[in-house]
């Protein structure tokens, strides 16, 4: 069994340079740095992170491991950022941030950053009691309406009423033809509201529709609302038509589908009775 090959161990100048380095450094900016100093002796950023571990180094010298980890600033670079977090807006402080330290983070970066660990700004955005507009006591001299604003502001008298009236007439994107009729809304409480014609006229004639049953068009024209062309079928049936595709067979055969569709509901039916 062989054995598994080390590193070359770190000389003493090379461990008080990482040491000392990630005081300040994030462990890819000191994998850089060493690979620049050390160039005769390059190390792989695994190892870099690997020989910080094993002696527990922590970029705030605390001595301790404290489970801080950030690949983006260090323990005192987090510490500037809360500090001036309270007066700095984020895109304000990322740009001192990156002149301070000399990196080329993004607001984004920053942000989430931030956030991630809880930073507070104590800005709610909202203007505080007694804050006075710039604009308090300002008029405006007469006839001022650039733009369209003239003819966008709202004239004297009455509001015109903006609703639809009764009766009024829709098609929703089923092709189904919606009218407004004079009963409440159930859901709003507001007079008028819009059903499906068919159904109104329907139920105009006969009363309501029974449970488990449905209104179709004969003629299978959404539009052609009119009594004649109405159908009462349960749904039972209307699923044998959907079974049988009777909407997208051609004209001449939609008859027959139908037909077979109403005589298998009704052996069915009878078969059903029977069992019992």
């Amino acid at each position: 069994m062989t054995k598994r090959s080390r590193g070359k161990a770190y000389t003493r100048i090379q461990s008080e340079f990482l040491i000392n380095g990630y005081q300040d450094l994030t462990t890819t900016e000191l994998h850089r740095e060493y690979n620049k100093r050390f160039h005769y002796a390059p190390r792989t950023y695994p190892a870099i992170r690997s020989f910080i571990r094993n002696r527990k180094l922590t970029c705030g010298g605390q001595g301790t491991k404290d489970n801080w980890q950030s690949g983006l600033v260090t323990r005192k670079q987090s510490d500037w950022l809360g500090e001036h977090y309270v007066d700095i807006s984020v895109r304000d402080i990322t740009k001192l941030f990156n002149q301070r330290y000399g990196k080329d983070l993004t607001t984004e970066q920053i942000k989430a950053f931030m956030s991630n660990r809880g930073f507070k700004s104590g800005r709610t955005g909202c203007y505080k009691k007694g804050h006075e507009p710039a604009n308090k006591g300002c008029e405006h001299r007469p006839g001022y309406a650039p733009g369209r604003m003239a003819e966008t502001q709202f004239k004297a008298g009455p509001r015109p009423d903006l609703r639809f009236p009764i009766w009024h007439e829709r098609t929703d994107k089923h092709g189904y033809i919606l009218m407004k009729c004079p009963i409440t809304n159930p859901h709003t409480g507001v007079f008028g509201y819009h059903i499906p014609k068919h159904k109104w006229i329907w139920e105009q004639a006969n009363g309501p529709i029974p449970e488990n049953h449905v209104l179709t068009f004969i003629d299978d024209d959404t539009g052609n609302c009119v009594l004649d062309n109405l159908e009462l079928i349960t749904r039972s049936e209307l699923c044998r038509r959907n079974k049988m595709q009777c909407k997208q067979a051609d004209p001449e055969i939609r008859d027959s589908i139908k037909f077979v569709a109403k005589l298998q509901y009704a052996t069915a039916q009878r078969a059903r009775q029977e069992s019992k």
